[in-house]
């Protein structure tokens, strides 16, 4: 069984099938100890051929993947780069794959559990993980290093609202529009309907990017962004008045696209 994803730095991709799990991690250079010998941030071939071992161990130690306590023995174990090409060019991430076979099939349903040592995060990690033809995801942070998947929904819902709610607060694009699309008057009742309007506009495009159901070019997000930034600050700056209705629509438009942007 191997994974069909692409590896990129803060990617996890896991994958459950019958007696075998598969875990595919795209790490930074900066969660290693003790292996970049001249302090420059990068990892050059020679060293990852000298410090592999540690390099694994000190994965396997960050990373605990818990299946209702199932016994398995770890029969592949590898770090790749995809970046290199020769024997000279140095990397800042490298891509790990572990294969784990257990003596009996790993159950179909209830809760699986992964934790990441909170020391060793220097990044965001976006994880997701599939089984049985189900496929659940999370944003896991040195805040939040470890998470239960296949919850039952309302367990489910309240982590996805928990990571929208963490991605609007913590971009500035977004809060920028958010102070943009607020500021033209105080009304509580106006601000309610358009706060729930682009947190739910959000979320629909937060969680199916996060599946990988949606997928959209970085800059191009990143563009219509800024795009809607300028729109709504232009409409502001000049007073222009619509209709609650379209004030609703145009940000569920754009709250579309902020939940996009990564």
């Amino acid at each position: 069984m191997t994974m069909a994803h692409p590896i990129s730095l803060g990617d996890a991709y896991i994958q459950i099938d019958g007696r075998q799990s598969v875990l595919e991690v795209g790490v930074p250079v900066s969660a290693f100890q003790g292996v970049d010998d001249n302090s420059d941030g990068l990892l050059q071939p020679s060293e990852i051929e000298l410090h592999v071992l540690e390099m694994l161990s000190q994965l396997n130690n960050m990373f605990t993947l818990d299946l209702h306590s199932t016994e398995g023995t770890i029969t592949k174990n590898d770090i790749t780069t995809n970046s290199y090409v020769d024997a000279q060019q140095s990397v800042k991430e490298v891509q790990w794959l572990r294969i784990t076979d257990y003596t009996k099939s790993i159950p179909t349903d209830g809760v699986i559990s992964l934790s990441i040592d909170r020391s060793r995060i220097k990044q965001d990690y976006n994880i997701k993980i599939e089984r049985d033809k189900k496929v659940d995801s999370a944003l896991m942070s040195s805040g939040d290093s470890e998470h239960t998947f296949f919850q039952n929904g309302w367990k489910q819902f309240g982590s996805y609202l928990k990571y929208g709610l963490e991605h609007i607060l913590g971009g500035p694009d977004h809060i920028v529009f958010l102070v943009v699309l607020l500021i033209e008057k105080v009304c509580w009742r106006r601000w309610a309907a358009l706060l729930a309007t682009f947190t739910l506009a959000h979320g629909i495009t937060y969680g199916l990017a996060t599946l990988d159901i949606v997928k959209a070019p970085v800059n191009i997000v990143e563009q219509m962004i800024a795009l809607s930034i300028v729109v709504m600050s232009l409409k502001r700056l000049f007073k222009v008045k619509i209709h609650l209705r379209w004030d609703l629509s145009l940000v569920f438009v754009f709250g579309l696209v902020h939940g996009l942007g990564f």
